[in-house]
């Protein structure tokens, strides 16, 4: 592997690795040295589990989604070096993950023993395929629009992990990397990330700072994930008096919502449906 990562003809070339391999000692996740990208199973499981509405998973998420520094601590290492990914080559697909609790692999002869028998997986109440039709064009238009809203801030490329330092924020203000909120609009403290009941997270990410995306734009971005099976209202952070929030993407119907009249927010609270994910970019006061 070392002869792979100094090999001249390598040099401009990205390296994955998928961490797994058999005996007792085959998972090495974290393992690797910073040249090589690895496949997080870690991400995996932990958004499956939360967004299954498994308890105490913010903690974990929060992780996940901020680059799993807890993961790849090499010096050198970077976000970068998590694949993150929620299905892949074997065990469910995103088809399955959402149809079916249990798995059933018995077509392709094996009798169902092969595959992973912890899938993380959730039905939402009908087991196998459903009788409602499918919405696709909506689906793949939600696609691009997540595409799309990566591509276009900074914030949510980041190359080095979050320090939780004060740095310039778009609007002249000094503001951590990133805020972690609860659904009052405070700081998480250490006993919120510890909470059973908790399943939603809100978070601040300062799209100016330095270590974000080459390119893009460097407004700062808010996200919203409920993964509870009731709507929940947000306050607004207490740094956001005074500005507004422009609507960029969201897994909810824009119907679904209260307190939010349109295509902006910039009033006290926002009530956010069940299971849903929503972002939104910062507008400069």
């Amino acid at each position: 592997m070392k002869r792979l990562e100094s090999h001249p003809s390598l040099a401009r070339t990205k390296l994955f690795a998928e961490p797994w391999d058999v005996g007792s000692d085959g998972y090495q996740l974290g393992n690797f040295s910073p040249r090589w990208a690895e496949w997080n199973g870690k991400f995996r499981d932990d958004v499956r589990d939360f967004w299954r509405g498994r308890s105490a998973m913010v903690g974990p998420l929060a992780s996940r989604v901020a680059g799993s520094a807890d993961v790849f601590q090499a010096p050198g290492a970077r976000p970068t070096n998590s694949v993150n990914f929620v299905t892949n080559h074997d065990g469910f697909t995103l088809w399955d993950l959402v149809t079916y609790e249990i798995k059933k692999y018995e077509a392709n002869g094996e009798h169902n023993r092969d595959g992973e028998n912890v899938n993380r997986s959730m039905n939402f109440g009908v087991e196998g395929t459903s009788t409602v039709p499918a919405s696709e064009p909506e689906f793949w238009n939600f696609a691009r629009q997540a595409v799309r809203a990566r591509t276009a801030f900074a914030a949510l490329r980041r190359r080095r992990f979050f320090e939780g330092t004060a740095t310039d924020a778009v609007d002249g203000d000094l503001q951590p990397d990133v805020v972690w909120l609860d659904r009052d609009g405070a700081a998480m403290d250490s006993a919120d990330w510890d909470d059973e009941w908790q399943r939603s997270i809100v978070f601040v990410l300062n799209g100016s700072s330095e270590p974000c995306g080459l390119t893009g734009s460097t407004r700062d971005v808010l996200v919203m994930l409920n993964a509870s099976t009731e709507a929940v209202t947000y306050q607004a952070p207490p740094e956001s008096a005074g500005r507004s929030w422009e609507l960029i993407l969201s897994s909810a119907e824009p119907h679904e919502f209260g307190d939010f009249p349109g295509e902006s927010w910039n009033g006290a609270t926002v009530t956010v449906p069940p299971r849903s994910a929503t972002l939104f970019a910062g507008i400069v006061r």
